[in-house]
């Protein structure tokens, strides 16, 4: 699930997990940046919740990012947290083999 209200203030942070208090521990050097992305990119449907707080313009640009993450991933839109049970579970389309997985590193 992607928060489309917050999703640019996290894309953007330079916040460490630890920092907001959700690390594994104190010594949890990861970000928050590395930590959304690697979600976005070996998710195989991506739910993008409260677009009705944005607009048009907004949730497409979002979902732009998105799609560039994962090309593969199925995006659907959730409006006042609703979104179609079927399109979401038992998708058939994970598990995909590790070797497909991408990894990247944010500059």
């Amino acid at each position: 699930m992607v928060d489309a209200k917050n999703f640019l203030n996290d894309y953007c942070s330079r916040d460490e997990l630890r920092d907001r208090g959700i690390g594994v521990d104190e010594n949890d050097s990861r970000d928050i940046v590395q930590l959304l992305v690697d979600q976005i990119e070996c998710a195989d449907v991506l739910v993008v919740t409260k677009t009705d707080l944005i607009d048009a313009l907004d949730a497409n640009y979002k979902e732009a990012i998105l799609r560039r993450l994962n090309p593969d991933a199925r995006i659907l839109r959730a409006t006042n947290g609703e979104v179609t049970l079927n399109e979401t579970l038992n998708t058939g389309r994970f598990p995909r083999p590790l070797h497909l997985w991408r990894t990247r590193k944010i500059p």
